[in-house]
């Protein structure tokens, strides 16, 4: 599932799927797992002097729409639990409306955004 989620076309590969998996076994990332293993999230923690927010970097498997609704239930406990004050995600816009239902809201920038980034070195193959 990591694997497909992160073979994007559009973006270039930030992280491979070794690379999250590794993160996971180390602590650095929080792995969320349906009970019928068909559907996973996951987070990161970004704890600033201010505020700690809990970040969904990776959604994937089947049926988003038929999992996230209990998904989100269990990203808001294990939220509050750590003390975090939002939950973001950077999702595709497919799945917005779900999110949406479940309480998320679009962030708006007063000016044009675009996401980049620099190959250093060895790292030009992303």
């Amino acid at each position: 599932m990591l694997e497909k989620s992160l073979d994007n076309v559009e973006f270039p590969i930030m992280e491979k799927a070794s690379d999250v998996l590794e993160s996971i076994q180390r602590g650095k990332y929080v792995l969320f797992i349906s009970e019928d293993l068909e559907f996973i999230i996951v987070a990161g923690i970004t704890i600033s002097n201010s505020q700690t927010i809990l970040n969904l970097m990776k959604m994937a498997g089947k049926d988003f729409a038929g999992h996230y609704e209990d998904a989100d239930k269990t990203i808001t406990e294990f939220a509050k639990s750590i003390g975090a004050s939002k939950i973001y995600c950077h999702a595709r816009l497919g799945i917005t409306k779900k999110l949406e239902e479940c309480g998320y809201d679009e962030l708006v920038f007063s000016k044009k955004h675009k996401h980049m980034i620099k190959a250093i070195g060895d790292s030009a193959n992303y």
